[in-house]
């Protein structure tokens, strides 16, 4: 299934694009994704732990399954007070 990765802030500027299509197998979750873009833009693996992720303009956990379609963006981590 393809799902497609917006990259927004720093992650942008690190994965060169503001935006690409991934296939997927059906059933990924949050996670899972996470991982293949950790595969496709190995520049951003160091930032895996501190992603934040939003499926469809909605935050999501970890094991959230996607769906075939679905826009999920990879945002800075929220701070503030």
């Amino acid at each position: 299934m393809r799902i497609k990765a917006k990259f927004l802030a720093r992650y942008r500027q690190l994965a060169d694009t503001k935006e690409a299509e991934l296939e997927a197998k059906t059933g990924t979750t949050v996670a899972g994704f996470k991982g293949l873009i950790k595969e496709h833009f190995p520049q951003l693996r160091n930032l895996e732990n501190n992603l934040v992720i939003a499926v469809n303009s909605e935050f999501a956990d970890n094991n959230q399954v996607l769906q075939e379609g679905d826009e999920v963006a990879l945002l800075p981590p929220l701070s503030g007070g």
